[in-house]
């Protein structure tokens, strides 16, 4: 019988809710393993949304949005039935709303779990 594997992001945190222009923001996450598979490397990648003054809107009755931008990386060792923890900054964050996501490089059967 395979193992089947779950990775979940958990207790994501912002240090700060408002900034000013310019300035930094971390992120922080739990990455949780359910599985009972052997340790493994998970991934964990940060994505912001591109600043385009012309969006959102709607096009053909769909909502348009600018294409989440890859910020960063990192991998981690996760035992099985582990927790690791995982930082990110966003820096020079500018005036305005800024959106942001954390997700599983390698995303597994359970996906609901694997970004926020």
């Amino acid at each position: 019988v395979a193992q089947r594997e779950n990775w979940s992001l958990r207790n994501v945190q912002s240090n700060r809710q408002t900034t000013a222009p310019g300035s930094t923001v971390t992120l922080q996450a739990d990455i949780v393993s359910t599985s009972q598979s052997p340790a493994s490397q998970v991934t964990v990648e940060l994505l912001v949304e591109p600043r385009d003054p012309g969006l959102p809107l709607i096009r053909n009755g769909e909502v348009v949005v600018p294409k989440p931008v890859l910020r960063d990386r990192k991998t981690l060792d996760l035992a099985a039935g582990g927790t690791a923890g995982v930082q990110f900054q966003i820096r020079d964050i500018p005036s305005g709303i800024t959106q942001a996501w954390l997700r599983l490089a390698r995303p597994d059967p359970l996906a609901l779990d694997n970004q926020v």
